[in-house]
């Protein structure tokens, strides 16, 4: 059964500050040798770990993982022997050389690891691409794999050169707005703002003045009135709310609405915090100026958008 949107946002979505101290010190405490029994506790660090090391040099990996709403590895992840929520006496009896936790991991879990004497390395929280760059080199050096982090990073930059210049000839620039089942809309200092020029939009919360993640009402979000309206495809809570929210009969004049680009975009590309965020900016992209793109190779995720005749 899939987890609560919640539980989702604990372990996935970033927060505004990098921790680079931590990661710096965790990496002090590190073996000279490479780590051959990993465990990752952040979904993060599944899918970063993964593009960098043999599977079988990882012991565990999260519970997320394997749920395919959510995760870009999910075969990958299938192959290892344990999915983990946040336990720490599960963690200990593997006997890890590496465990990889986040600064949004829980304090006492954490704490519980290092009185274990394990070596825990504690990744930065981040909402820009470049915190996941640095991430992905962090890891790569934890790992003894920094030539292959170095590749993984100069691909995204590669892709995202690919993106800039598509968008660079789109003649206008849509108002565009990530909207959530609960009215949660994304404004100033979140991914989703550096995501919208990247992909040729506006983010008509941050042209509000709304800052971080913020509930807005029905009303505030006529008077945004985007031209976009960019949802999950994932939403186990309320797995009609695509089917509500183009039906709602206060919204039936929203731009948006009225023009049939409301959007459904897999959830695992919106909240990813991995080297698959460019996944995400090239689909909303693709979402907002179709004509500036060749058709996406044939890998499903064309069926996950929805909205545009």
């Amino acid at each position: 059964m899939k987890q609560s949107r919640s539980l989702i946002w604990i372990f996935v979505l970033p927060l505004l500050f990098a921790d680079v101290s931590s990661v710096r010190a965790a990496e002090a405490t590190l073996s000279p040798q490479k780590p051959q029994r990993i465990v990752s506790l952040t979904l993060g660090t599944d899918e970063i770990l993964f593009s960098l090391v043999d599977p079988k040099r990882i012991v565990a990996v999260t519970y997320l993982s394997v749920d395919p709403g959510v995760s870009h590895v999910v075969e990958e992840a299938k192959k290892v022997p344990n999915h983990l929520h946040l336990s720490v006496e599960g963690v200990i009896a593997l006997h890890p050389d590496l465990v990889l936790v986040a600064t949004y991991t829980a304090a006492d879990v954490v704490k519980a690891l290092t009185d274990a004497k394990l070596p825990v390395m504690k990744l930065a929280l981040f909402s820009s691409i470049k915190g996941v760059e640095q991430n992905i080199l962090a890891v790569g050096k934890a790992v003894g794999e920094e030539a292959r982090a170095e590749e993984i990073v100069s691909e995204m930059n590669r892709r995202l050169q690919y993106i800039a210049n598509r968008v660079a000839a789109a003649s206008t620039r849509p108002g565009v707005l990530f909207y959530s089942p609960t009215g949660v809309v994304a404004g100033k200092e979140t991914m989703f703002d550096e995501m919208a020029p990247l992909t040729g939009g506006r983010n008509r919360a941050a042209e509000a003045g709304l800052i971080g993640h913020q509930k807005i009402s029905i009303e505030t979000l006529i008077q945004l009135d985007p031209e976009i309206v960019i949802v999950s495809d994932w939403n186990p809570e309320e797995p009609d709310f695509y089917q509500k929210l183009i039906t709602h009969p206060a919204l039936g004049h929203l731009s948006a609405v009225r023009n049939r680009h409301v959007f459904a975009v897999p959830e695992k590309h919106l909240s990813s915090v991995s080297q698959y965020i460019v996944d995400g900016i090239e689909q909303v992209a693709r979402v907002i100026h179709p004509e500036l793109f060749a058709p996406p190779a044939a890998t499903g995720t064309a069926s996950d958008q929805r909205g545009r005749p």
